[in-house]
């Protein structure tokens, strides 16, 4: 699977045996002995133009922050969010976080945890989320379409693809998170797993400075065969058959979210999409 965005809208009908056959294909290398070979992950947007964003670049817009920085801000509200919430969670001390080690942009599990959490509940987060499943990307593409949208989007991703992958100290270097994390059930249901874009900027052996990027950057200068991304484009107007083969398949607001605006949601959907 190559870098490819592209560009002419397909059939959902065709849209669905292309996302079967990245599923066919990846299985059938992952029989085979060999490097590693990440399974693909999928995410929807309900708008073709938009960039792939996470939350904390939509807050930030042009600007970027501090890893160390949005580290300092999860433990100021670990406390209050603790009593609110009645869940425990530890945060590792910045200083030991593994990249320091070896360079590579990553986060201990443990802060990864809380993060996860605060992103189900949308407070503004690095990470970038992803789904298992094409099916729950599509829901999410097709879920509340802007008016102004004339295609929706599904993305592929796959960052290992057997090859190796290179870092660059100087270069934006996406993480894969993974999806063995306790955190909120959503998480589950979602089937959701999660990537982060970091750059190393220190100036100094013990410079342990990091920023979080956009994940464009990124796709927008892949570095050989890693972070591979397929963008598949599918008109709004598909939306009514769309969602009439996720609800026979119960992927809807109701499963994904479960909850009492979930259920609504999922009533509407059925009625009225």
């Amino acid at each position: 699977m190559n870098n490819n965005l592209v560009n002419n809208p397909i059939s959902w009908e065709d849209a669905e045996i292309k996302l079967n056959s990245i599923y066919t294909e990846h299985w059938s290398r992952e029989k085979t002995p060999g490097p590693i070979i990440s399974p693909p992950i999928f995410r929807g947007q309900s708008n073709s133009d938009w960039e792939l964003r996470t939350t904390l670049d939509r807050v930030l817009g042009s600007k970027t922050m501090l890893v160390e920085e949005y580290h300092r801000t999860l433990r100021i509200i670990l406390n209050e969010a603790s009593s609110w919430s009645g869940k425990e969670w530890e945060i590792e001390e910045y200083e030991k976080y593994p990249f320091f080690n070896d360079f590579l942009p990553y986060i201990p599990i443990k802060t990864y945890e809380f993060m996860t959490y605060l992103r189900h509940h949308g407070f503004p987060s690095p990470l970038l989320d992803w789904s298992e499943s094409p099916y729950v990307a599509v829901f999410f593409a097709f879920r509340n379409v802007p008016l102004d949208a004339k295609t929706v989007s599904i993305f592929v991703f796959q960052e290992h693809t057997g090859e190796g992958k290179v870092f660059e100290s100087s270069r934006p270097y996406i993480s894969g998170m993974g999806p063995n994390v306790r955190t909120h059930y959503r998480h589950f249901r979602q089937q959701c797993e999660y990537t982060l874009c970091m750059q190393y900027v220190g100036k100094a052996k013990d410079d342990n400075r990091y920023l979080y990027k956009p994940h464009q950057l990124v796709f927008d200068k892949c570095v050989g065969d890693q972070d591979n991304l397929l963008e598949i484009r599918i008109p709004v107007d598909e939306r009514p058959k769309v969602m009439r083969k996720l609800i026979s398949m119960n992927i809807t607001s109701n499963s994904l979210f479960e909850s009492e605006d979930g259920f609504i949601q999922g009533l509407a959907e059925k009625w009225f999409l």
